[in-house]
């Protein structure tokens, strides 16, 4: 066989493999797309309360394997998209991903998602990160960061006994808020009263189980914006 046919078909082989790879990609971008509607209608009808799940997120995980912070994420990406069409269209047809679409709706408004998708068109998803990095809902990409919105990656190595007494405290934060609220904003919540000022004996150690979670560190690794 010469090495001209060879080629040939070394040629056609990877177009092939690309062409079903851009595929799949346009088609999983439209399935996230309807995915992110459905769960928000289940969310809102209370599919879960009527099938007997004790939350939303217990529900996602039976039926995606979702963790908390993906049904989260595709809850409020689904949110957003409602108010930001040329976004959802864009992942509708597969012209952005879903990780793209999540980083934009952090600060796309209605009167600024055109200028965010044509600034974030080409970019990688981390690029898209460092772009919506610093910025708050309304602001354009060529406004001046705020360094105090910038997000933080925080790595912590725990005993197993510490890490559950986290996963307590963020369950209760969240039953007590009603909803799924993220770590961030779990960390900012209010602590119970007589958990701050401690002295005397005890003073310094971590609160009881399903107290406050601002002196608990957050998940083995936590993962910026």
């Amino acid at each position: 066989m010469s090495s001209a046919i060879v080629l040939g078909r070394e040629e056609v082989a990877w177009r092939q493999a690309h062409e079903e790879l851009v595929r799949l990609a346009t088609e999983r971008a439209g399935l996230d797309f309807e995915e992110g509607l459905a769960l928000l209608r289940a969310h809102r009808a209370g599919a879960h309360v009527r099938l007997g799940f004790a939350s939303f997120n217990e529900y996602t995980e039976r039926i995606f394997g979702y963790g908390p912070r993906l049904t989260q994420e595709k809850l409020r990406v689904a949110d957003a998209l409602e108010e930001l069409p040329e976004i959802a269209r864009e992942l509708q047809t597969g012209a952005i991903s879903f990780s793209q679409a999540r980083e934009l709706t952090r600060v796309a408004t209605p009167s600024t998602e055109k200028e965010w998708l044509e600034t974030a068109r080409g970019r990688t998803v981390r690029e898209v990160e460092q772009l919506v990095s610093g910025h708050r809902p309304g602001s354009l990409p060529d406004d001046v960061p705020d360094s105090r919105l910038k997000k933080h990656v925080l790595r912590l190595e725990l005993s197993g006994e510490v890490f559950a007494t986290y996963r307590e405290a963020l369950a209760k934060i969240r039953r007590d808020a009603g909803e799924s609220i993220d770590e961030e904003a779990a960390i900012q919540a209010p602590l119970p009263s007589g958990s701050r000022g401690q002295s005397g004996p005890g003073a310094g150690e971590l609160p009881n189980r399903a107290d406050g979670l601002r002196e608990l560190p957050p998940r083995h690794a936590t993962r910026s914006g």
